[in-house]
């Protein structure tokens, strides 16, 4: 899905790079990120 956003030819059907950004296939994957980065170690 995302990469199929990303090659929309219709300029106008483009998503921005805010809501690349904020797709759930990259806002996922940075949220798992953040909370290891400041998860209490074990």
């Amino acid at each position: 899905d995302l990469i199929l956003k990303c090659l929309e030819p219709d300029p106008i059907k483009q998503p921005t790079a805010r809501q690349l950004l904020f797709h759930p296939a990259l806002f996922e994957i940075n949220l798992i990120k953040i909370i290891k980065r400041y998860s209490p170690q074990v």
